[in-house]
């Protein structure tokens, strides 16, 4: 069985997502909607957007009770592509909810900088969950191959060696 490799998909991802649109529709959605499959809609529909605008109504998201809502939140963040969404993205991983932080650990691979990996790797040390571990690794390996820090032939080979670990672990 084939494990999901967050890097490379999170690389394709970016660089195929269309120009940021203006989100204020989907934001009035998302804000005033009292049905949580419309406001999850919307919070979709605003990281298709990339519309930065949209990142303070996303970080007030991430306070929501609903998980989904937090976890699409986190998505969007990621998925808009401004660093702003850095600090929400941050403390998103401190959420309780594991599937929260694997969303906020795969956003911050797509948009963290150097200064990200330190607060990763720290991260990675207090993480029980087994998914959000594999997608903190993931993050830190696409943060040092786009900051220079790995090139692709190393990139490929983590990913290698992790795809072969996930095998393992699945089939275990």
């Amino acid at each position: 069985m084939a494990v999901f490799s967050t890097s490379l998909f999170a690389q394709d991802i970016t660089e195929q997502l269309p120009a940021p649109k203006d989100a204020k529709d989907y934001i009035d959605t998302f804000t005033n909607s009292k049905d949580r499959d419309e406001r999850l809609r919307a919070l979709y529909n605003i990281a298709a957007s990339r519309d930065p605008s949209a990142i303070q109504y996303l970080t007030g998201a991430l306070k929501d009770p609903d998980v989904d809502i937090r976890k699409t939140a986190t998505y969007a963040l990621g998925t808009i592509g401004d660093k702003k969404a850095l600090p929400a993205l941050l403390e998103a991983m401190k959420d309780k909810e594991p599937s929260v932080r694997e969303s906020a650990a795969f956003g911050l691979g797509t948009l963290g900088d150097a200064q990200t990996l330190a607060f990763l790797e720290e991260f990675k040390k207090q993480e029980t969950d087994p998914d959000v571990l594999f997608t903190i690794n993931d993050a830190i390996d696409l943060i040092k191959y786009n900051t220079g820090q790995m090139d692709f032939d190393e990139l490929y080979k983590e990913e290698e060696k992790i795809n072969t670990q996930g095998e393992t672990d699945v089939e275990e």
